[in-house]
């Protein structure tokens, strides 16, 4: 029984007596010192993450990759305007409402508190509303409503 194992450029093919589980091929150090990965990865097969007690098909191809191999999210650019006085920051994407709103920099800059709705092109946003590259924020003091 034959498997070839990928990692990045490298490639190896290991011959095995009874059919391997993902486990065993992520866990050999001869695989592991031939190319070169360590305890932080994951196995695909047909780039569909494996268990580590799949069964590994005769002829098979099982691809390493790191865990840290995602994409990093892009900055994102923000104006914050409240009254007058405006702010513009970048800031690690993703970034939400309540992530601005909670920023002490931005908040001490502008002198804003807590009890503020931020509008967006003069609708109103939830919290968890995500934001987009480039967004000019208003934040408004909440309206204090009497009682009938």
């Amino acid at each position: 029984m034959n498997i070839t194992i990928k990692y990045g450029l490298d490639s190896i093919v290991k011959s095995y007596p009874a059919a391997p589980n993902a486990g065993q091929v992520l866990s050999d150090i001869n695989i592991r010192a031939v190319l070169g990965f360590g305890d932080n990865v994951r196995a695909l097969v047909n780039g569909v993450e494996q268990p580590s007690d799949s069964i590994l098909p005769d002829g098979g191809t099982l691809v390493v990759e790191t865990r840290a191999n995602t994409k990093a999210s892009p900055d994102i650019t923000v104006t914050v305007q409240y009254g007058l006085d405006r702010v513009t920051r970048t800031l690690p994407g993703p970034v939400t409402v309540e992530d601005v709103l909670d920023d002490e920099n931005i908040k001490a800059v502008l002198g804003f508190g807590d009890n503020v709705r931020c509008l967006i092109d003069g609708v109103e946003q939830p919290l968890d509303a995500g934001l987009f590259h480039q967004a000019t924020l208003v934040i408004e003091t909440r309206a204090n409503t009497k009682a009938n």
